[in-house]
């Protein structure tokens, strides 16, 4: 059984890992899910700057053989573009899902009134069509980047 340990955009990928049929999938799998699963607390805690300090953390108190960070897209136009803005030596896998975790919840009607107690969620009709607007994100990445220098730079200077 390997023993992983995991790096997390946020609050719903740590629901899914720590939900009893995830583990359950895991075992079946022979993976073992190491506690605790680290929460980055938003995708702009997942870059070379910042994410050192969760690695760490996960190292420190799960002990795991390797370490897999989860992720989605964002407003990245490629899933190597993601990866590359993570990069982190100390990363075994970087797993990118191209929607939203987020997004599957508003695919799944009853998962939904599940997460938010609520029988009468209607759910959206067409969540395939549901666009998300990243012009706002592109905007404040270039600003951060060119302005402050605030935005995690990536090691690869060819992105």
């Amino acid at each position: 059984m390997v023993r992983i340990g995991f790096v997390v955009e946020g609050y719903c990928e740590k629901l899914l890992l720590e939900s009893r049929n995830f583990r359950n999938w895991a075992i079946q799998h022979n993976i073992q899910i190491c506690d605790p699963i680290i929460n980055a607390r938003g995708g702009g805690n997942l870059c070379p700057k910042k994410i050192d300090a969760s690695i760490t953390e996960c190292r420190i108190l799960a002990s795991p053989e390797k370490i897999m960070v989860l992720t989605d897209l964002e407003c990245d136009p490629c899933v190597t573009i993601t990866k590359a803005r993570i990069g982190n030596g100390d990363i075994d896998q970087i797993r990118v899902a191209k929607k939203a975790l987020e997004a599957w919840f508003m695919a799944d009607t009853e998962a939904m009134r599940r997460w938010l107690k609520n029988d009468d969620f209607q759910g959206e009709h067409n969540p395939e069509k549901t666009k998300i607007n990243c012009q706002e994100s592109s905007e404040r990445r270039t600003w951060s980047r060119n302005k402050k220098n605030t935005l995690c730079q990536n090691n690869d200077k060819s992105i």
